[in-house]
């Protein structure tokens, strides 16, 4: 659904504003003496054309600035300085080529603008709309490689620098060529089984952190429900990192009931309302997921509301996490987004970190090795 989110955005304000200034026609024709309707038309058309190219250009912008930052409370001075230097060093190229992707809205919003002043008043001049298509569709095609060339320049600048602010022995690849050792990867991880008949993954990010090798990247699993369309399984960011030692049970952190495994009690009263930890060994489990681990995951879900889940199993562990798509770069607005940009950063904080305490806890309990 969220990739749909900017198509259903534009549909609602092309559309309410069609029927808008159908009405305004309709009351302008009715109060005058013009014996042509289509010049009032045409007229409302132009005018429209020119309210919503500013919108695009001129509105949306600031205002998606405005919004981010004032979302943004106690962050850290190092995320400020990251930001910062992102924007003086990629901004400006990534807003040219965002400028000429911004007509393709604009023609988009125009093109249901007069599709809906067509349905809402039969005497809306239909050329209008096959000029407005024919454009979108030429522009479409045009605007192609630069899309593909904006995102590739995002990602391989801003999320690889961001990356690197991290640990710079993490790489990043925006493409994945063999999804199929990906796939492995998820099939292995022992999280509870869930039917889905499509899996696509990007962003591939791996890399050596503490003597542990870690592999992530963006998921996104779906399921061709009754109704013959796709349902989201899982969306989000997922982790594998091996481990230098064999755990004999699986242990998992989930937000639900699952039946056969035992439930292991913890003395965190903040995790159990979020979280519910698995394990048929409960000193195993109690031994891995100490109470200043509870208390660091319980603490990151109530400041961020992200849920996430946690699979131990043999030699591995995994991590999903359900951020929805990441990494991706704004159409609409300022070109690196900044609450956009701190959602990367403290997900990938927090990855990181439960990553490095859990290793360290696994690896310090001498009856494993």
């Amino acid at each position: 659904m969220e990739k749909y989110a900017k198509h259903i955005i534009t549909l609602l304000f092309a559309g309410l504003f069609a029927i808008l200034m159908s009405f305004l026609c309709q009351n302008i024709i009715s109060e005058t003496r013009i014996s042509n309707d289509g010049i009032i038309y045409f007229s409302s058309f132009f005018i429209s054309a020119i309210l919503i190219l500013i919108f695009y250009y001129f509105i949306a912008p600031p205002l998606s600035s405005y919004l981010s930052v004032k979302n943004l409370n106690g962050i850290s001075n190092e995320f400020n300085n990251l930001y910062t230097n992102l924007c003086n060093t990629y901004k400006e190229n990534l807003k040219k080529m965002q400028y000429i992707l911004l007509l393709r809205e604009v023609l988009e919003a125009l093109s249901i603008f007069c599709l809906v002043s067509i349905i809402y008043n039969i005497d809306y001049p239909v050329i209008l709309l096959i000029v407005i298509i024919i454009l979108y569709i030429v522009v479409f095609f045009l605007t192609k490689n630069i899309s593909t060339k904006y995102s590739d320049y995002y990602k391989n600048n801003v999320i690889k620098t961001l990356l690197e602010s991290f640990n710079e022995n993490l790489e990043y690849s925006p493409r994945i060529n063999n999804k199929d050792s990906l796939y492995k990867l998820y099939e292995n991880s022992n999280f509870p089984t869930q039917y889905f008949t499509s899996f696509s993954a990007d962003d591939f990010i791996y890399g050596q952190i503490d003597n542990n090798y870690i592999e992530m990247f963006n998921l996104l699993i779906e399921r061709n429900n009754t109704r013959r369309d796709m349902h989201t399984v899982f969306s989000g960011l997922f982790l594998v990192e091996k481990c230098n030692i064999h755990i004999p049970e699986n242990v998992q952190i989930l937000k639900y009931e699952i039946p056969k495994i035992s439930n292991v009690p913890t003395d965190s009263t903040n995790f159990n309302k979020y979280f519910r930890l698995y394990c048929n060994d409960n000193i195993l489990a109690m031994s891995i997921f100490t109470p200043d681990i509870l208390e660091f995951m319980s603490n990151f879900y109530e400041k961020y509301n992200i849920n996430f889940e946690i699979s131990i199993y043999q030699d591995s562990i995994n991590f999903k996490f359900y951020t929805g798509k990441m990494f991706e770069p704004n159409i609409i607005g300022t070109p690196i987004n900044k609450l956009s940009l701190y959602n990367y950063y403290y997900s990938m904080q927090f990855v990181i970190e439960l990553t490095k305490q859990l290793s360290k806890t696994i690896n310090g309990l001498d009856y494993l090795n």
